[in-house]
């Protein structure tokens, strides 16, 4: 009996101890989405871990601070991240369009593509999101990372899943996304 015994107290401890030890992986980061509407030294003046600015929209738009933004983000050591906003009108068009501005950053900057349903033309068409995608990657040899809302994760093709980071938004929530 006291073998038993022993050994159950052995696995409890053991099981304990696995479930109070927090995992070395997991890490805070805070950062900060910064577009035309914020100051173009925003990146230099907020403490951040990281920035991630908008360059593009659609085919036309370009926000004219993005430039200072990613400088100030990488002058203050912060991670950066360079994003264009679906405009949904021509995928290839579109990823020429924020590649053209970026490619300076491949290398220094992660690029993103923000598909959200607001003034987008092609909300709901994973091809969309695919021919972007391949394309980004064509010209600078980068997969980007998709940002999308939870609820729509079903829009992003599995094989941009496959290749592009996610990084899904969860509006009025601080439930952990994965």
């Amino acid at each position: 009996m006291s073998r038993i015994l022993k050994r159950i107290s052995t696995l409890l401890v053991a099981l304990l101890v696995m479930v109070m030890v927090v995992p070395s992986a997991m890490v805070d980061m805070n950062g900060i989405n910064v577009s035309g509407w914020q100051p173009a030294g925003i990146t230099r003046q907020v403490q951040a871990d990281f920035a991630v600015a908008k360059v593009t929209q659609n085919t036309g738009f370009v926000n004219t601070a993005w430039r200072v933004q990613a400088q100030g983000a990488l002058d203050t050591g912060k991670k950066l991240g360079l994003y264009h906003y679906a405009g949904g009108n021509n995928a290839t068009a579109e990823a020429n369009h924020f590649t053209n501005h970026t490619r300076s950053y491949v290398g220094r900057a992660v690029l993103v593509l923000d598909w959200e349903s607001y003034q987008n033309g092609a909300w709901g068409n994973g091809n969309w999101v695919r021919e972007f995608v391949r394309r980004v990657h064509a010209m600078t040899g980068v997969w980007p990372i998709v940002y999308v809302q939870a609820s729509a994760i079903w829009q992003i093709p599995s094989d941009v899943r496959a290749k592009c980071g996610l990084w899904v938004a969860q509006y009025a929530s601080n439930a952990a996304t994965g």
